[in-house]
Formats: structure tokens, C-alpha cells, sequence
């Protein structure tokens, strides 16, 4: 400090210079990932997420205990639904025990699976397994670059200059692209294996539950005569997801104004997505056993449901929920290994990245797959006999059934 010939006081120091215009970018977006999370494998966790999963695996502790009271609950409210169907639907006498109950329904699943071993076991082993582990894989590949379209996008809603918006929103279409490539890489055999799974355990099942004696040769038999009528179903329901994916964000940021609304906008729209997902299920197994595709299909799945709705949206909330936990343990898995897209092959990803844990998970998954594709087809099988024989054409039993 010196003072000027008034007697004021004036700084020594010169004002610093301007950073050149290159650098602003770069510059800015450093600053803005200071104020973005960052994920850091090797450091260790604070004490707040030390906390969280300490209750996290407190919370995985009491999850069988809670299905086991979403089951005992939903079937307090199934256990009358078998009274209001009218006489004239009930074209057979019900043997004793059969009941239109979730409890009935999940007994006669666990029966055929143990009648079926023989043919659900291989399916299991060559067919669930492979397509569980290109799930787990394209998980762990596409994880990295999933977080950095997300943080680039984040980036870009925080800056304040187009020019630097519009660079970091290249860079994010970019990676988009090459994202979708690799899931496109994983698409065709993935759906191969889950419509061959499918149309497998769904003849099989369907065979059993009528007395029948399914064999492996003639459950994978139908695989060549019921594929195009399942592509087509696949096609429609995906079309259906696709449609009503952007509807709960539309709601919630129309009617979304205080956290009870957006909490009940969430509630309605998961509701309405299982039972999509319920009535679009019961519609690949019609694809499967009867003379129906596409949207006939699936519009047959829903009549088919009318009188046990609960009970289809019980047994559909269940698989979601199974299906949601077993796929957010890999996506955790995912961000421990933190696996390049680059790294290799599918089959290096999972065997070597994904370790003991990663293969738990795909067995969880597999066996998910299969006990889904069983509990769905006697559901089926019950609805069926509620609503009366179908008139349509079904799959030749003699011919099938060895």
C-alpha cells in the first residue's frame, strides 16, 4: 500500500488479466464439476455413507419378510374374488382345491416346476443363464458411459453461455450414439434367447397344468411354429412401454407441485405400469398357446383378466418388484467394478469384473425368468377355465404332448 498525493491510499496490486477464450470452456467446466458429484471407486465412504448402507443392508434383511406380508395380504383381498363370477362362466366342476385364490395359483406354479424338472432345468441351465449374463454384462458396460450422458447433460443445463451448451451437448449426443450401439449389440441375441425361453416354459407349462406329459423335444418343437406370432406380441408391448414411458413426467410436471402430488403421481403410475405389464404378460402366453398375435393378443390377455385382477396385479407387482431388486444389485455391482464398454468381451466382463457377486445375480435373474413364465401360463390356464374354453385353435396336443 502507498499513498497518492491526496492522502489516499492505493493499492499495489495490478489487476489480474483475463483468462484467454479458449480456456473458458475447460475453465468452466471444472468449476461445475466441483459442484457435481463424483464418483471415486477407490476412495473410502464418509461416515453419512457408511450410514446409508449400514440401513440399506438392514432394509435388505427384512425384504423376505415383507413379500411374505405382501403375499398374506393380497390374498386376504383375493380370497373372495372367486364368488363374483357369474354360473354361466364356470363350465367345469371344480375339483377340490382348486380355488381361484393367488395362494392356489402359486402352489400349482411350485408343483409343475418340480413335475417339469426335467425339462426346466436344462432350459434353466443353457437358455436363462447365457441371457442373464448378456444382461448383467451390457449392465456393466454401458454403466460408465450412462453416468457421463447423465453428467454431461447436467453440465449443460448449468452453464451460462450457449456456445459452451452447445459443445457440451455435441459431446453428450455422441456418447449417446455410441451407447445405443452397444445396447443395439446386445439386442438380437438377447431377444432370441428370451423368446425361446419363453415359448419353452410357457408349452411346457401349459401342457402339465392340463395332465398332459410335456417332454423337452416337444416344448422346444413349438419354438419353430409360435415365434413370429411372439415377435409380433414383443413388438406391441414394447411399443406400449414405449408409449406410456414419458406420461408420469408429463403428469408430474403438470400437476406436480407439492411433494404429496408428485408422491401420488408416482404411486398411480407405477400401479398403471404393472398392470400393463400384467395384462401384456398374460398376452405373450396367448401368443404362445392360442392362434392369436400383436394387439389381439394382448386385448385377449386383458378379458381374460376381468374378475381376478387382483390377483393378476399381485402376481405382476411381485415379479416387478423382484425383477427392480435384482437389477438394482447390478447396477451397485456396476458402480463398485466401474467396467470400460472397451474392456473386452461380454463373457470377460462378466466371468472376470463381475466375480462370485456378479453371478449370483445372474442366477437370481435366470430363476426369475423362468418361475415368471411358469406362475404367468397357470394363471392363464385358471383365467381360461373362468371365462370358458377359447374357440380359437390351440397348438396340437397330441402332436406336442409325448
Amino acid at each position: 500500500m502507498r499513498r497518492s498525493a491526496s492522502g489516499s491510499r492505493v493499492s499495489d496490486q495490478s489487476p489480474s488479466p483475463s483468462p484467454p477464450r479458449s480456456q473458458s470452456v475447460a475453465t468452466m467446466e471444472d468449476d461445475v464439476e466441483l459442484l457435481l458429484p463424483r464418483y471415486d471407486p477407490s476412495s473410502q465412504p464418509g461416515k453419512r455413507e457408511k450410514s446409508r448402507l449400514r440401513s440399506a443392508e438392514n432394509v435388505i434383511h427384512f425384504i423376505p419378510l415383507l413379500l411374505l406380508l405382501c403375499v398374506v395380504i393380497l390374498w386376504l383381498f383375493s380370497h373372495s374374488e372367486g364368488s363374483y363370477a357369474p354360473l354361466g362362466t364356470m363350465i367345469e366342476v371344480k375339483r377340490p382345491g382348486s380355488s381361484t385364490r393367488i395362494t392356489t395359483t402359486l402352489l400349482d406354479s411350485l408343483m409343475i416346476l418340480f413335475r417339469n424338472k426335467h425339462i426346466l432345468l436344462p432350459i434353466f441351465a443353457f437358455i436363462a443363464i447365457p441371457l442373464s449374463a448378456l444382461h448383467l454384462s451390457l449392465t456393466l458396460t454401458s454403466f460408465r458411459l450412462k453416468n457421463h450422458v447423465f453428467r454431461l447433460e447436467a453440465l449443460a443445463n448449468v452453464v451460462h453461455t450457449r456456445f459452451e451448451a452447445r459443445q457440451i451437448w455435441e459431446e453428450s449426443r455422441q456418447d449417446a450414439v455410441s451407447l445405443l450401439r452397444l445396447k443395439s449389440r446386445y439386442f438380437v441375441p438377447s431377444f432370441i434367447l428370451s423368446c425361446i425361453v419363453s415359448i419353452a416354459v410357457i408349452t411346457s407349462t401349459s401342457f402339465s397344468h392340463q395332465g398332459l406329459n410335456p417332454s423337452l423335444k416337444s416344448s422346444f418343437a413349438s419354438v419353430k411354429s409360435s415365434w413370429m406370432r411372439v415377435t409380433a406380441t414383443s413388438i406391441v408391448v414394447y411399443g406400449l412401454l414405449f408409449l406410456y414411458s414419458p406420461v408420469p413426467m408429463f403428469l408430474s410436471a403438470i400437476f406436480g407441485y407439492t411433494p404429496t402430488l408428485r408422491h401420488l403421481i408416482t404411486f398411480l403410475s407405477l400401479g398403471i405400469e404393472v398392470y400393463i405389464m400384467a395384462i401384456t404378460g398374460l398376452g405373450l402366453v396367448v401368443s404362445v398357446v392360442e392362434e392369436r398375435y400383436g394387439f389381439d393378443a394382448v386385448k385377449e390377455g386383458a378379458g381374460l383378466m376381468k374378475g381376478r385382477r387382483i390377483t393378476g396385479l399381485a402376481l405382476a407387482g411381485v415379479f416387478v418388484f423382484l425383477s427392480s431388486w435384482i437389477g438394482h444389485g447390478m447396477e451397485k455391482l456396476a458402480k463398485e467394478l466401474d467396467v470400460d464398454s472397451s474392456s473386452g468381451s461380454w463373457w470377460r466382463s462378466v466371468v472376470l469384473s463381475g466375480g462370485w457377486d456378479g453371478w449370483k445375480l445372474v442366477c437370481m435373474y435366470g430363476a426369475e425368468v423362468v418361475l415368471s413364465y411358469v406362475v404367468v401360463t397357470v394363471f392363464y390356464c385358471e383365467c381360461r377355465k373362468r371365462h370358458g374354453n377359447s374357440d380359437s385353435d390351440v397348438a396340437d396336443e397330441e402332436g406336442l404332448a409325448i
